[in-house]
């Protein structure tokens, strides 16, 4: 593969299930561990990938509900250099480990310029989206898994020393009579505020960036 700016996606790779490992062939590849929802777990690469996934812990696989093992095949010269391209487009949980955040080498922000300030304001900004998208595939996933075996057990689900516990939560669709009292009640509060008779009993500083 000579442009590994044109990669194929996780749906258009080959792919085995974690139970016909032995349909891997024994070439050169990247191997992407996905669950049912495409989120991909973990990227790996080997010289030989029917050898490297057989000798494989398949239990944590198995616990994070990754059922399908998606292969890529290339040469020698490009095995890292497309396994770094797929870490960079998937930011996989399992290959976070190399890259946790070190909380002892986060730069004290009270010494900083104030340029400086808005440059490590936009990092954190962008760390925690790009944390809360991640948190919430993986909180889809954990609820979904913790759900089935609930209904497979009849007991919640503990793994190490936790329990996580599924319920459900009600939504609920109100009377056309609520719905008008709630626009009405949003429209006097404007109507209040507007003429003076809301009172405003504290005033919160806060900032909008705009921009990239």
């Amino acid at each position: 593969m000579s442009n590994l700016q044109n990669l194929p996606l996780l749906e258009d790779l080959k792919a085995v299930s974690l139970d016909n490992l032995t349909k891997l062939p024994e070439k050169i590849g990247i191997c992407l561990m996905a669950n049912k929802s495409g989120y991909v777990y973990y990227v790996s690469k080997s010289t030989n990938l029917k050898q490297y996934l057989l000798n494989y812990d398949l239990s944590n696989l198995y616990q994070n509900n990754i059922y399908k093992i998606h292969y890529l095949l290339c040469n020698q010269t490009e095995l890292e250099d497309i396994e770094a391209e797929y870490l960079i487009f998937y930011t996989p949980f399992r290959n976070q480990d190399k890259n946790q955040i070190d909380t002892e080498k986060i730069p004290n922000s009270i010494s900083l310029s104030f340029h400086q300030k808005i440059d490590r304001y936009l990092e954190i900004c962008n760390l925690i989206d790009k944390l809360e998208k991640e948190k919430e595939i993986l909180k889809k996933d954990i609820t979904n898994h913790a759900d089935d075996y609930k209904q497979k057990n009849g007991t919640n689900l503990t793994y190490k020393s936790i329990t996580i516990l599924t319920n459900q939560r009600k939504i609920w669709e109100y009377s056309s009579v609520v719905k008008e009292l709630e626009t009405k009640i949003k429209n006097l509060k404007k109507v209040e505020q507007k003429n003076g008779l809301a009172k405003v009993v504290k005033l919160s500083l806060y900032s909008t960036i705009r921009g990239k």
